[in-house]
């Protein structure tokens, strides 16, 4: 998602974390739920990737969502790029770390992405199929890759899936449910720039989660600094038929009078059958007119919770959300944070315990960051 951020002065390119303590679970988030099984969180390590790095006769940023395969030992990145930098693309990368140090990140090579008729994707000027993609996924049965889109208004364009081969080649799209569709007066559907941010495979691989950055226009209001709102997550098969769907309350901003502030669900990871990670970014302008972030990874369960895929909307209706507990609060960690938007699943480390890694979205911005963060996680 585009926006600004806030400057970091006298940060070495290449600086690393040092390994930081246990994270344990100590706070519940809103709304009240079950305890959660993941035991705790810490950050191994983080690394930044200079802004003006060129791989491939094309500027790396704009980095909203990385994923891991296992099976292949396998990384990728996906940029947001609406093909203004240059057409729409992935990148091929190596993460290197262990339960003790974040060791390096290598942007190795970039895949451009084709539409159906084998072109690359149109930038805005151009008009047309537009990519404005935040959500990357290898497909663990096919080993394909699957991606998601924001919505744009400005082009009348609703947030879309796609699928491609690891070279870029297009697939398949599949067709969503109409919910999602662009509304042109803005009424119903889903926000402008408030797309499939979120996007998982089910824990056995059948299945697809999609999570809208924030909810439809007619779900209710946006957050407010001391009120969150509501969004969707919402499971569908690999033809885009919707299974189940379920309320996922942001949180509040927290921040007290601020010169402008945005929040939203940015990632959801499967656990199992019922449970999942996601992590919300929150971006607050002080009155200063500095940007900080606040990101944030919770555990959420759906048992319990409503179904409401049969609801057109949810504003002053009754249901019950998925319930969330807080796993790790990054602002506790010591690190100064950037625009992650990215998180996936990376290898079982060395002592057993499953791994995360984050990335920041730069926006291609001289004052941001492309950062990397490694993260060990108990119990999940």
């Amino acid at each position: 998602m585009q926006h600004r951020r806030f400057s970091w002065s006298g940060l070495a390119l290449a600086a690393i974390m040092a390994v930081s303590p246990l994270v344990t679970v100590a706070q519940e988030a809103t709304p009240a739920g079950n305890a959660g099984d993941i035991g705790g969180a810490r950050v191994i390590g983080m690394q930044i990737v200079p802004n003006d790095l060129v791989v491939d006769d094309t500027l790396v940023g704009g980095l909203s969502s990385i994923d891991y395969n296992p099976e292949t030992d396998q990384w990728i990145a996906i940029s947001d790029d609406r093909s203004w930098k240059a057409p729409s693309r992935f990148y091929t990368l190596n993460v290197d770390y262990s339960s003790t140090a974040l060791n390096g990140v290598e942007i190795e090579k970039q895949v451009t992405l084709k539409q159906a008729n084998g072109d690359v994707y149109a930038s805005d000027e151009q008009g047309g199929n537009v990519a404005d993609i935040e959500s990357v996924r290898f497909d663990p049965l096919t080993g394909l890759i699957w991606y998601g889109t924001e919505a744009i208004d400005s082009l009348n364009l609703p947030p879309w899936l796609a699928v491609s081969t690891l070279d870029g080649q297009f697939v398949s799209q599949p067709s969503l449910p109409s919910m999602f569709d662009h509304d042109p007066e803005g009424i119903i559907g889903p926000r402008n720039n408030q797309g499939f941010e979120a996007l998982s495979f089910s824990a056995d691989g059948n299945t697809i989660w999609l999570g809208l950055e924030n909810g439809l226009s007619q779900d209710g209001p946006l957050a407010t600094t001391d009120t969150g709102s509501t969004t969707r997550i919402s499971q569908i098969d690999r033809s885009g038929h919707l299974l189940s769907q379920y309320a996922y309350e942001l949180e509040p901003i927290g921040v007290e009078t601020p010169a402008f502030f945005d929040t939203g669900l940015s990632e959801i990871l499967a656990i199992d059958d019922t449970r999942f990670l996601t992590l919300e970014r929150t971006t607050v302008q002080d009155a200063d007119g500095e940007f900080h972030n606040f990101i944030r990874i919770f555990e959420i369960d759906i048992t319990g919770a409503t179904d409401i895929k049969g609801r057109s909307w949810l504003d002053g209706q009754e249901f019950t959300p998925v319930s969330k507990t807080l796993v790790l609060d990054l602002g506790t960690t010591g690190i100064e944070l950037d625009n992650i938007e990215g998180m996936c699943w990376g290898p079982v480390l060395e002592n057993g315990n499953r791994s995360l890694v984050l990335v920041s979205d730069n926006n291609f911005d001289d004052t941001q960051l492309t950062q990397f963060v490694a993260i060990e996680v108990t119990g999940a």
